[in-house]
């Protein structure tokens, strides 16, 4: 057992930033990109009730209260008014105060530490279920200096269940620490690819289904053959060959064209 140590290099992280805000919409199957994000804050009224007997305090029970943030933008996608209260009734006619509908967010915060800075890692916010009601905005005469509006929007959430947990809208992912193939497959997930759109996984399966989403199960049938099951994206029949299977996995190293090896984890 040692003594504890202070200052070590080792310990001096921090976190700072924002960027790559998306918005998921259309029951978060499609991520919109969210420029001009300045401030996005965690307002969940997180508390603890008090319980008392014969006039003294015996126990302090804590309560999750409501799920919400603070977003503050100097823009924000045209798709968003919808969502936030604001009907289009034809090309540039617009109603206000509208029913508003539920979307996700998710956005990076950045980790660094005093050797590498902020290559150290990053961290991956995502809310469900939000609903957003803008505040007042105040327009004023222009003078010498140019200030741009800064919107500003509540966003509560009603949170969504999975067992064994208590309700749940806000979720992180940290780079240092998931799987770098998990993160990878996440990443391709709500950012999109060239060939899909991106969206946001359910919460089920962002917390037990990523890792299950790369598995590959290799089977050897005792004969000189094997087989290999695994999602379609990484196990999949050539469309020109009979009963021929390509595997296209990070875990999968190619020695020659016809020959390569798989790595169990």
């Amino acid at each position: 057992m040692t003594s504890l140590q202070w200052d070590l290099s080792v310990d001096r992280i921090y976190e700072c930033g924002l960027d790559r805000g998306v918005v998921y919409l259309e029951q978060y199957t499609r991520g919109v990109v969210w420029n001009g994000l300045v401030e996005v804050n965690d307002t969940s009224d997180v508390g603890s009730l008090e319980v008392f007997f014969d006039g003294n305090k015996i126990i302090d029970y804590p309560t999750n209260g409501t799920p919400s943030v603070q977003i503050k933008a100097f823009t924000y996608p045209d798709e968003f008014d919808f969502y936030a209260g604001t009907a289009e009734v034809e090309n540039g006619l617009y109603l206000k105060n509208q029913t508003s509908l539920r979307f996700g967010l998710s956005y990076r915060t950045l980790i660094g530490d005093d050797s590498v800075g902020l290559d150290l890692g990053y961290k991956i916010h995502i809310w469900y279920g939000l609903v957003a009601t803008l505040d007042p905005v105040s327009h004023m005469t222009m003078d010498d200096s140019l200030e741009p509006i800064l919107f500003n929007w509540k966003a509560t959430s009603s949170s969504e269940l999975l067992t064994g947990y208590a309700p749940i809208a806000h979720v992180i992912i940290d780079s240092r620490y998931m799987n770098p193939e998990d993160l990878i497959y996440l990443e391709e997930i709500i950012y999109g690819t060239e060939e899909t759109q991106a969206r946001l996984p359910s919460l089920e399966t962002l917390v037990e289904g990523i890792p299950s989403q790369l598995t590959i199960i290799i089977t050897d049938h005792g004969d000189g053959t094997w087989s290999a099951e695994g999602p379609s994206e990484l196990v999949y029949m050539l469309e020109d060959e009979d009963e021929i299977f390509e595997i296209n996995s990070p875990a999968v190293v190619y020695l020659d064209e016809y020959t390569y090896t798989i790595e169990s984890s």
